[in-house]
């Protein structure tokens, strides 16, 4: 838990995408228990959020959370099967890291 209040800016689209991009293709990739759920309840693959995540875009103003000291934000795209998708990530610079929150 980040106890600091200072809230950083956010990235700009590009940035977000491109790191969303880099830590994926570095394996620097976790994901949220709330996730694992969605995916069962909405027959999701990680090979859908992966795609959706190469070559989708980011869609809407991210979200601060206080609570981890990071934004959340929204990549629209496709997975594999053409279906249009919404992943929620989160993206630690802090940590190299991202976290795939929820999908839609």
């Amino acid at each position: 838990m980040v106890v600091d209040s200072k809230k950083p800016p956010p990235l700009s689209k590009n940035e977000a995408i491109n790191t969303c991009r880099k830590y994926l293709n570095e394996g620097k990739v976790t994901w949220s228990p709330h996730l694992k759920q969605r995916m069962k309840e909405r027959n999701i693959s990680i090979r859908d959020m992966i795609n959706t995540v190469e070559g989708g875009t980011n869609i809407k103003t991210p979200e601060w959370k206080e609570e981890y000291g990071e934004y959340n934000y929204f990549i629209r795209g496709k997975d594999i099967e053409g279906t249009e998708l919404t992943v929620k990530v989160a993206i630690s610079e802090e940590e190299e890291m991202l976290t795939f929150i929820t999908v839609f």
